[in-house]
């Protein structure tokens, strides 16, 4: 004869297991609902770390770059996850055409709420395959820059230089016009403006401003740096420094700053005045006592 211990876990395991209702000809239970959630649960996490060793892998062994691995990995990741539900499913008992019968069902009813969440799945997948933006690019959409740390199943993170994360739906990059920075090439040209006083030789303008851009370590040689005599401005010559950049594209502020500290204690160094707005003012009527404090003389 069974124990009374031995009876309460028989009962609780046919509670368990007894059908709370049915979806066609699957009976779902406690025990087949907690078998599903283990089942997705351990495929998520065998997914995970088979991308993180698959984009590794690639990097170590076939020296990709992080964006490629990337995009490789999140694509195997997209069909692992369809191969294990495909199988792990059926073997649960689950009929996947019982499963697509029922969603068909009220698939119609849906389909408009769903609709942009699939623009944003078929624009991530487009993101990753034909690559227009990828993990590591830097990006300028509505007026925001910043760098793309993730292209996700619905959302595309851009981390801005306030350490700001946008979170841009997939589908924007798809239907909307976007400025990619470092498309085809890292390599990013600044513009430094600068002004010296009228007198000063240009030419040793030209060659201080040279100076300053070959000796930082971040501005490359390769294309050469460039000044251009803009113009005359009203109080100054105008140039303008032409310099590229690999390495600090995601902080163009800092990197500005740092040349302009530069020009300007090397402009001090060569004895090039900097000026400041001057203006002649032209005085057609004075009154005496005003002309006479001006003149130097008593006031009459």
């Amino acid at each position: 004869m069974p124990s009374p211990a031995t009876r309460e876990i028989a009962e609780l395991r046919s509670a368990l297991a007894h059908p709370l209702f049915s979806i066609g000809s699957i009976e779902v239970s406690v025990i087949f609902v907690l078998q599903v959630i283990v089942y997705i649960v351990a495929l998520g996490i065998t997914v995970r770390i088979l991308r993180q060793r698959l984009g590794r892998f690639l990097c170590d062994r076939f020296g990709a770059d992080p964006a490629t691995a990337f995009a490789v990995s999140r694509l195997s990741g997209y069909a692992l996850w369809a191969v294990g539900l495909l199988v792990g499913l059926p073997l649960m008992g689950i009929n996947l055409s019982t499963i697509a019968l029922a969603f068909g069902a009220v698939g119609v009813g849906i389909g408009f709420g769903l609709q942009n969440l699939t623009e944003n799945l078929v624009g991530g997948l487009i993101l990753l395959v034909a690559r227009p933006i990828k993990v590591g690019d830097r990006v300028r959409i509505e007026g925001a820059e910043g760098t793309v740390t993730d292209i996700g199943p619905r959302v595309t993170q851009i981390r801005t230089n306030d350490n700001i994360f946008l979170l841009v739906p997939n589908a924007e990059f798809i239907s909307r016009r976007v400025i990619n920075l470092t498309f085809q090439d890292r390599l990013i040209r600044f513009r430094f403006p600068v002004g010296v006083a009228y007198g000063s030789d240009p030419e040793r303008v030209r060659e201080v401003l040279l100076a300053v851009a070959i000796d930082h370590p971040d501005l490359v040689e390769d294309p050469p740096p460039k000044v251009l005599f803009t113009g005359f401005g009203d109080s100054a010559l105008e140039f303008t420094l032409w310099a590229g950049t690999r390495t600090r594209v995601d902080d163009p502020d800092v990197l500005r700053s740092e040349v302009n500290f530069r020009i300007h204690e090397a402009l001090v160094e060569a004895g090039i005045a900097i000026p400041f707005p001057q203006r002649d003012l032209h005085l057609r009527s004075v009154a005496p006592e005003a002309a006479a404090a001006l003149s130097g003389g008593p006031p009459r």
